[in-house]
């Protein structure tokens, strides 16, 4: 099955940021928030790719809604690792735009989701959501 646009760009910026955990871990000896930050981030990927995988009535829906609680913590997370002075402006201005962007296409997803769920009880695939918009 080919990947959706969420499934990859999520999936990227989690490579993206874990490998700047790795060097906040090994330069900064920073363990705790940063782990915080790539598994909120990563739940992200994770939710795209179930969501993608699963097809089942609810899975979508739930897939979604979980993918943007994921993304409005790897916001919170990238603030508080910039407020603590872990994290370069540049790095968080990256990585900012990178969930804001997810965050923006998720809700699409999820808006088109329930108005095509407002017209029939079929279940829907992330690429069905997805091209909607």
């Amino acid at each position: 099955m080919e990947k959706s646009i969420l499934q990859s760009k999520s999936f990227d910026l989690a490579v993206a940021v874990y490998r700047k955990v790795a060097d906040l871990q090994k330069k900064q000896k920073e363990f705790l928030l940063s782990q915080q930050w790539a598994d909120s981030v990563a739940t992200v990927a994770l939710h795209m790719y179930l969501a993608q995988e699963l097809h089942s009535k609810n899975s979508l829906s739930i897939n979604l809604y979980t993918a943007r609680k994921s993304t409005l913590k790897g916001l919170f997370w990238t603030n508080l690792l910039v407020g603590m002075e872990y994290l370069s402006s540049d790095t968080a201005k990256d990585v900012t735009q990178g969930l804001t962007e997810l965050l923006k296409m998720l809700q699409a997803s999820i808006n088109t989701l329930s108005r095509k769920r407002q017209g029939s009880d079929e279940g829907h695939t992330l690429e069905e959501v997805s091209e909607s918009e």
